[in-house]
């Protein structure tokens, strides 16, 4: 009996941008019904949520703009044509992963809702759902070049 033929992309849970979304708006909710704030002052709360936003906005745009300079899809649910390694890739093999963690985190301590804190959960979701499903497609795809 022949092994199956390799999927023509990963067997995510879920979008990742729908992923943060949800734990966004479950955070926004469980903050409605109980509220739990970042203990700080709003200027610095602002100031560090300003931060993280910048950041994961600019991390964003690099890693997309990699992803049309080699011709591939950005989304998981789409056939990966091309393995790229340099530059936000050559720092991080999910550059647009950590660039929604840091957005997430900007509207975390901008909003100051300690709830929107649900990261490290949302992480564990990623990690088990979307990207260790992800290093299995790229490593039957590509091989010892993705390893």
């Amino acid at each position: 009996m022949d092994s199956p033929l390799p999927s023509a992309h990963p067997n995510i849970i879920a979008p990742p941008p729908l992923l943060f979304a949800g734990f966004a708006l479950t955070g926004f909710g469980l903050h409605w019904m109980l509220p739990l704030r970042i203990p700080s002052e709003f200027g610095w709360r602002l100031a560090i949520g300003l931060f993280f936003l910048t950041g994961g906005s600019a991390l964003a745009r690099w890693a997309f703009a990699h992803f049309r300079r080699h011709a591939t899809s950005a989304s998981p649910r789409d056939s990966a044509v091309a393995l790229i390694q340099d530059r936000p890739f050559a720092l991080s093999r999910n550059p647009v992963y950590v660039a929604m963690s840091l957005l997430y985190l900007g509207v975390a301590f901008g909003l100051g809702s300690g709830w929107l804190l649900l990261l490290p959960v949302l992480l564990v979701a990623m990690h088990v759902g979307v990207v260790r499903p992800e290093e299995r497609y790229l490593t039957t795809r590509f091989g010892d070049a993705y390893a």
